[in-house]
């Protein structure tokens, strides 16, 4: 009994140690930024690299913000963010639906495609974005920022999954209680 206990004991140690050591190295990078923001520029770009500044500039968080709009900055930052995230689910939330619950001819082809367009690296499409925004005259506005980004292919395969997950007889009781198919959508699936 007590070698067991010793095991259990020895082996949550290891355990506990492994997820400390990959907590601080996921945390060490942003530990690093944020003493580096209290560091002097000599400081930063000093080799080799000290860990905690010499001497604490406070200046510099008042610099950064004075240096230009800050809250128009966390404004837009703020309205992109929502607008995709809108886009994406009145987007993404019928796709998924529809592939995860209808049969119809070609849903395989039509979710390969979405697939697909997972493999496309972004740096390829950024040139066509482009010309695509500059053409509806939308260079310079958060539209731009937005509409490219408005349907998530990883989105609808991440909630088509989901989806698969809830049982059939959740959604025949939905439909018992003469529920819609959108209302069984936003009721019933996405929460």
């Amino acid at each position: 009994m007590k070698r067991r206990q010793l095991g259990s004991i020895s082996w949550k140690t290891v355990e506990w140690g492994l997820l400390i050591a990959v907590s601080l190295i996921f945390v060490f990078p942003f530990l690093w930024m944020f003493l580096t923001a209290f560091k002097t520029m000599p400081e930063v770009y000093r080799f080799p690299p000290t860990f905690l500044p010499e001497a604490w500039q406070f200046e510099n968080f008042q610099l950064a913000w004075k240096s230009g709009p800050f809250l128009t900055y966390v404004a837009n930052s703020a309205l992109v963010a929502a607008g995709i995230l809108a886009l994406q689910l009145l987007t993404g939330v019928p796709a998924a639906y529809a592939f995860a619950r209808y049969r119809f001819p070609g849903r395989n082809l039509l979710f390969a495609l979405t697939l697909i367009a997972l493999m496309i690296p972004p740096q390829v499409i950024f040139l066509p974005i482009y010309v695509e925004m500059s053409s509806w005259g939308l260079v310079d506005t958060l539209w731009a920022l937005i509409l490219p980004y408005g349907a998530s292919a990883f989105g609808i395969f991440l909630l088509r999954q989901s989806f698969l997950q809830v049982p059939d007889e959740v959604i025949e009781a939905a439909r018992l209680d003469n529920a819609s198919e959108w209302k069984i959508m936003w009721r019933v699936m996405v929460p």
